[in-house]
């Protein structure tokens, strides 16, 4: 009496083991290289999340803006610049408060302080008013520091507000040929800041 055989032969259980093993591997290389590629920028999207809910202000950005945070500073800057981290970008707005409590309420500089100043450093001219901004105060200073070894004019326009007695900066330097570019930007969004 001849028995009927069912099931699969040596061979044809080998290439089915081979096949799995192949899909499988193709599989986790390429769940190996989206995971890769998406976490740094997932772990900097979440690092950008968190400092932006610990700093101690907000503002809102016009639509052709972004920012980023480096350390304890948020680089403000148009969405055209290619620059990929906190070291390459220029022409930004740098925002930011200081850890260190005011000796003296924040102030326009006086006569004697732009001297005691000009005996450190160029400074060329000096402009400072104050604005109002939600209901707080705000220095706001423009100087003009002249050549030095990078730029052929160097100016800054620093808007400064007080928090818990520590300032909080907005600064806005200018291009390499001493233009302030993005200026009117810079104000428009210092006027949209709001102090936690």
């Amino acid at each position: 009496m001849k028995k009927n055989q069912h099931g699969f032969s040596s061979f044809e259980v080998l290439v089915l083991i081979v096949i799995i093993g192949i899909v499988g591997f193709v599989g986790m290389y390429i769940w190996q290289r989206n995971n890769t590629t998406k976490t740094p920028q997932t772990q900097k999207t979440q690092e950008q999340t968190e400092a932006k809910a610990s700093r101690p202000f907000t503002y809102t950005l016009p639509s052709n803006w972004g920012e980023m945070t480096c350390q304890d500073v948020t680089l403000i800057y148009p969405n055209d610049d290619k620059a990929t981290d906190c070291n390459d970008r220029t022409n930004l707005i740098n925002a930011a408060q200081n850890p260190n409590e005011l000796t003296e309420p924040a102030h326009c500089l006086s006569s004697q302080e732009i001297e005691n100043i000009k005996k450190e450093k160029p400074l060329l001219s000096y402009d400072c008013s104050t604005l109002t901004v939600n209901g707080k105060q705000v220095i706001k200073e423009i100087m003009d520091q002249g050549p030095d070894e990078v730029s052929s004019d160097v100016k800054s326009v620093n808007y400064e507000f007080v928090q818990d007695n520590k300032p909080v900066t907005f600064c806005y330097n200018s291009t390499a040929d001493g233009t302030l570019v993005h200026a009117d930007i810079a104000e428009q969004i210092v006027k949209t800041v709001k102090l936690n």
